[in-house]
């Protein structure tokens, strides 16, 4: 499928641009850029290829989304053309940030992930220590749950290509499937033994 994006940048001084389609389970996807004054004379000024069929450091701008950079003089007009191919939902949300700002947002999330992750890291060693000192089986349940809950989410949120297996892009059609069952498998089971 082809989708178009038309953005204008303000009149503000700045001129660097991140064009972001933040659904990073897209398996094949061409980003196309146009600038100029108006839709009659623009200029192409880059084409990507990118998708999450392709090892994670080939993406052009370091992020957990597909995103591209950009100069785009104030008042001008930008013309995103993107192509997208996916086995999966065909969501393609397009967002033009300021350089700044995109990159600001982008450690935010990472900071945000990795506090997620390492609170959850120590959740369940208090629950192996509980394990090891009552020998209740649900202790091990919920420990099953937390790390295929947080299994599914840094897989939903393409944290975990970019953080656990960037070169294994051949593993991202089948893990999302298989992280969202073991999430709800281990639920379950957790329920089930609680």
């Amino acid at each position: 499928f082809w989708f178009k994006g038309l953005f204008r940048a303000g009149p503000g001084d700045q001129q660097a641009y991140i064009v972001e389609v933040s659904n990073p389970h897209l398996n094949r996807l061409t980003i196309s850029l146009q600038v100029g004054p108006d839709l009659r004379h623009l200029r192409h000024v880059g084409e990507w290829a990118l998708g999450n069929q392709q090892p994670f450091d080939a993406r052009p701008v370091v992020a957990r989304t597909f995103a591209v950079p950009v100069d785009l003089p104030r008042g001008e007009l930008l013309v995103v053309l993107v192509r997208a191919e996916s086995r999966g939902a065909m969501q393609v949300p397009i967002q033009v940030w300021p350089d700044s700002e995109f990159h600001r947002r982008t450690q935010a999330r990472l900071q945000f992930d990795s506090l997620y992750a390492g609170l959850l890291g120590g959740v369940m060693v208090a629950h192996l220590a509980m394990f090891l000192a009552q020998r209740r089986r649900v202790f091990l349940m919920h420990m099953g749950w937390e790390f295929a809950m947080c299994f599914y989410l840094m897989t939903l949120n393409g944290s975990a290509f970019q953080a656990v297996w960037p070169r294994h892009f051949d593993w991202n059609p089948y893990l999302l499937p298989i992280a969202t069952a073991l999430a709800a498998t281990m639920a379950t089971l957790f329920t089930m033994a609680f």
